[in-house]
């Protein structure tokens, strides 16, 4: 199964794209095709073709014509045109986007990418009009494509160009030569020859095929080691992005995504080849990838017991061989095939230990051994030395005596096998210096050795290094990632909280913040073991423009929202927000025109002029970090008044009647028509004239309502002078009275 293409391998590729172009006329009159980020993991830059600087990428950012753009370690981006291409950059990549014409029915597209360093994926629509091109240029070739999903790699030594889906035309820059590639086929080319080698693409896998097993929606990708790669330690540390939060696992192992979809694993690998798959689970989304791993670990062999012109008592020797994973060894004795214990000659005997992998690589070592025949007591001690000094609690004893000897340590017995002795002798975990008495009984006869080591066990110094975050670097996102490293045995805290430590002494922690943190914060790490504990202090600044730090919402309050209407011709507004120094912008928009915006203080308040008559608002606000309130909506009428009163019927006053004919003064019902008419100093909002009456002569007259502020009504009237007080009043409470006679004469 062919490896998985992947981004986690540092790579040297110089790419540029090359377009066949429809002449500078056509160029000249077609329109720039628009470009977008789509995604962004870990840390990607953008620079302009007008800036020496580069600014941070961010998604949905639009990339112009000109523009480079570049990413860092473990970190890839991907690109979107406006046709629906899609180019995918690895980690370490640097492009420039040199042309990007749209493609048209009538109009060729022009679209020029060059790749300066790093690994490129490209998903490349498929071209509408015969004159549009797409191509790549690589150090040692141009592949001009037309619709397919192409993948580039340049490593020191060879280009490799490949063809997911669709065809391409491979050119060798060099010679001129040619060649077309159809589905799943492979170029590779090497700088200075001439000639380009083709080959199958033995297993699909794009970051957007269906050779990464799971959902579409679900992102993994691993960053190192790359697929193919050749290990010589294991385990291995497979590192990645994927969500945050979501499980990863890889055999027995697992882990969870941290915030920033970062995740790691240790993996045991096997001798040879090995197939690792990761997979990563969030909610019900699942997506899986897999790694082919060489693990060819260095040859190395070491012979524990034996050293080089040693001397022992006994006829046969047990050889003690270490070699590295997956290796063999073999032993000779006087060039001849043997296996541990080997018989010794008496005198001089030669030991020849050589140790192979399957990779044909060898290792041999040889020792001369010198068998001494005895027939009374003798006792070697070979291990431990004399004042040696040991730092674990296991002395390894070893030494020969006679055939048929017994041997005791400090009176304990220990076995003795044809002269041999080899044991594991245990000393108090108490430092300072031990005596061990070695002692030979044979036949009645006794000898003892000594020998005296010194104990010193091995304190792990404690260390404490925080990488991140710097000081006096401004936090933007929640939580803060703290990490660094330390002693592994060691344990660390982040402000009383609990850190993750790793086998290798790295460790990490999560610190959440809110806007309650907002300005200047202490981070306080500590790290401890049985003996001391060491701490480091980081200042950083918790900034407020971020949603995941600014978590609060901006409320909107319009003092006397109830109230219809006023005679004060300002509306106030008040914004409340408990984010510590938050810039809020206060958005008003009255009687549906433009909004205007106001910049406010939290928890301050801003009065809106309101025009004569009736008035809508609607009202909101926002913070630094966009968190927007709720829209507040209403009406407040400004009255700023007087209110008049035009008395239309009687149409005089006081109104003097003297031609009733003569009747009995006893004889009631008189009546007579009122209409009034009310000026408000606006002549457009008569819904706001909350009543009109008339009082006198023992009377209380509401008049009836009519179109353009006109009130009507009937009164009763008396022989004599009939006085009536006519009242108006709106709802802001401006009032008015006016005074009216009507006199009935004999």
């Amino acid at each position: 199964m062919r490896p998985k293409p992947s981004f986690g391998f540092p790579v040297s590729l110089v790419l540029s794209v090359v377009l066949a172009a429809a002449g500078a006329s056509a160029q000249q009159s077609a329109q720039e095709e628009r470009v977008r980020i789509m995604s962004v993991v870990g840390k990607a830059e953008v620079k302009s073709a007008k800036s020496p600087n580069w600014r941070p990428a961010r998604v949905n950012m639009p990339v112009k014509m000109g523009w480079d753009v570049r990413t860092y370690v473990e970190s890839s981006i991907e690109l979107r045109y406006e046709s629906g291409t899609v180019i995918k950059l690895g980690e370490n990549s640097v492009v420039t986007l040199s042309k990007a014409y749209k493609e048209t029915k009538d109009a060729g597209g022009d679209v020029k990418m060059k790749i300066a360093t790093g690994e490129v994926w490209g998903n490349v629509k498929k071209l509408v009009n015969k004159k549009s091109n797409f191509s790549f240029e690589t150090p040692t070739a141009v592949a001009s494509i037309r619709g397919t999903i192409p993948h580039f790699v340049s490593q020191p030594r060879r280009d490799l160009i490949e063809c997911f889906d669709g065809a391409m035309d491979v050119t060798n820059k060099a010679s001129g030569k040619t060649v077309r590639l159809e589905d799943k086929q492979a170029a590779v080319l090497v700088p200075g020859e001439n000639d380009i080698s083709v080959s199958t693409v033995e297993a699909e896998s794009t970051p957007w095929s269906e050779t990464t097993e799971g959902d579409a929606d679900m992102s993994l990708s691993i960053g190192s080691p790359a697929s193919g790669e050749i290990l010589e330690e294991s385990p291995v540390t497979v590192k990645g992005t994927t969500e945050p939060g979501a499980k990863v696992t890889c055999g027995e192992q697992s882990a969870t995504a941290g915030n920033d979809g970062a995740f790691s694993l240790s993996v045991d690998l096997t001798v040879g080849t090995n197939e690792v798959t990761v997979k990563a689970e969030s909610e019900d989304l699942s997506k899986s990838t897999t790694l082919i791993l060489e693990y060819k670990p260095q040859l190395t062999l070491s012979v524990k017991n034996i050293t080089d012109n040693m001397e022992v008592m006994a006829p046969e020797l047990s050889v003690e061989v270490e070699v590295s994973d997956g290796a063999e060894f073999s032993i000779m004795v006087n060039k001849e095939a043997s296996a541990s214990p080997v018989k010794l000659e008496p005198g001089k005997n030669t030991i020849t230990v050589t140790a192979s992998d399957q990779w044909d690589n060898q290792l041999t070592q040889e020792f001369t051994v010198r068998y001494k025949e005895s027939g009374q007591l003798t006792l070697s001690v070979t291990s431990p030395a004399e004042g040696q000094k040991i730092d674990t609690t296991l002395i390894k004893l070893q030494g020969t005596t006679a055939r048929g000897a017994s041997v005791t340590v400090d009176g304990t017995p220990v076995t003795v096998v044809n002269g041999t002795f080899s044991d594991q002798i245990h000393i108090p975990d108490e430092p300072g210096e031990f005596t061990l008495e070695i002692r030979a009984e044979l036949g009645g006869q006794e000898t003892v050795v000594e020998r005296t080591v010194s104990y010193e066990p091995v304190r792990e110094e404690l260390t404490l290094t925080v990488s991140s975050p710097r000081d006096g670097e401004v936090m933007e996102q929640s939580p803060i990632r703290v990490a660094g490293t330390t002693t592994p045995s060691a344990k660390v805290t982040v402000n009383g909280r609990t850190a993750t430590v790793f086998s290798d002494g790295r460790f990490t922690a999560d610190l959440m913040v809110t806007e309650r943190e907002a300005g200047d914060l202490q981070i306080e790490v500590v790290a401890a073991n049985e003996q001391e504990d060491m701490t480091a202090s980081i200042n950083v600044q918790v900034g407020i423009k971020s949603p995941s730090i600014n978590t609060s919402m901006p409320q909107v309050i319009v003092v006397g929202q109830n109230q219809r209407a006023s005679k004060n011709d300002e509306l106030t507004i008040q914004v409340l927000d408990r984010t510590p120094n938050d810039e809020i912008t206060l958005s008003v928009e009255l009687n549906g025109g433009s909004e205007d915006e106001y910049a406010m203080e939290p928890n301050s308040y801003e009065r809106v002029k309101l025009e004569e008559g009736k008035n809508t608002y609607l009202v909101k606000a926002r913070d630094l970090a966009g968190n927007v309130s709720g829209v507040v909506r209403g009406e407040r009428y400004y009255l700023p008044g007087p209110l008049d009163i035009e008395v239309n019927t009687p149409d005089e006053n006081p109104y003097i009647i003297d031609d009733l004919p003569p009747m009995p003064r006893d004889v009631g019902g008189i009546e007579t028509d009122i209409e009034v008419e009310i000026e408000d100093q606006i002549g457009e909002v008569p819904e706001t004239i909350l009543y009109v009456r008339v009082q006198g002569s023992g009377q209380n007259v509401q008049l009836n309502k009519e179109p353009n502020y006109v009130y009507t009504g009937r009164l009763r009237l008396n022989r004599g002078t009939n006085q009536f007080v006519i009242e108006v009043e709106d709802i802001a409470g401006n009032k008015q009275q006016e005074i009216l006679r009507i006199i009935i004469e004999d």
